[in-house]
């Protein structure tokens, strides 16, 4: 009895080693490719406000150190071309707002 006890927590402790093995680095997710002539999905105002609003200072919840040890080449390169992007974008936001607002002759709108 004792020797098929100490089989199964044997088997129990094997599970839970490989199972932390596969959890220590998450998995990059697929991004779908690209097509060159496909327009991208829009999303609506409501969605840029929520997804910006849930990324208010997300990297403080972060150590710098572990996540330079952690990601993969891969997930590092992703977040890196997700920032550049997102730098060209605020560009492009900034730029637009003035020009609407002088073009349009109206202020902006401005929350109360």
């Amino acid at each position: 009895m004792h020797e098929l006890a100490d089989e199964a927590l044997a088997r129990v402790h094997a599970a839970k080693t490989s199972k932390a093995s596969k959890v220590s680095k998450p998995a990059t997710p697929k991004r779908r490719p690209v097509v060159e002539d496909e327009e991208p999905t829009r999303y609506p105002l409501r969605a840029f406000v929520l997804t910006w609003g849930d990324l208010e200072a997300w990297w403080t919840h972060y150590d710098v150190d572990e996540l330079a040890v952690e990601l993969t080449d891969e997930q590092a390169e992703a977040f890196f071309a997700t920032v550049e992007g997102t730098t060209e974008f605020a560009d492009r936001l900034r730029t637009a707002r003035t020009t609407v607002a002088e073009s349009a002759g109206r202020p902006l709108l401005r929350a109360l």
